[in-house]
């Protein structure tokens, strides 16, 4: 298991996906069920299928800085990430805690 963090501060506990393993929406959908952060290296379409709550996509380029934020409800697709380096999906209510914005710095541990 990975950490999410910023400024040296402990976000959530997150599950990386990387490019060669699949990330199933109800592997994704298991992991956001126990308020952790799904971590999504490389290109991914972005959406919220089989969350059963609103999702805060943040995706960051390859230096895990902030580039854009987005909020999906369920069962929404919120397009495709080109340039992206990593793309972190959480929870809505977990995420009102983190006050993360565009140009904030994150990283993984672990």
């Amino acid at each position: 298991m990975s950490w999410l963090l910023k400024d040296a501060n402990v976000l959530s506990s997150a599950v990386v996906f990387t490019p060669k393993s699949r990330a199933w929406p109800w592997e994704r959908a298991a992991v956001l069920a126990r308020e952790q952060s799904v971590v999504l290296e490389g290109r991914h379409l972005l959406h919220s299928f089989l969350a059963h709550e609103k999702v805060l996509v943040v995706v960051c380029d390859k230096e895990m800085n902030v580039t854009s934020l987005r909020s999906l409800a369920p069962n929404r697709i919120g397009g495709f990430s080109l340039h992206a380096g990593a793309i972190v999906v959480m929870p809505v209510r977990v995420s009102a805690n983190f006050d993360i914005h565009v140009g904030d710095k994150l990283e993984l541990r672990g």
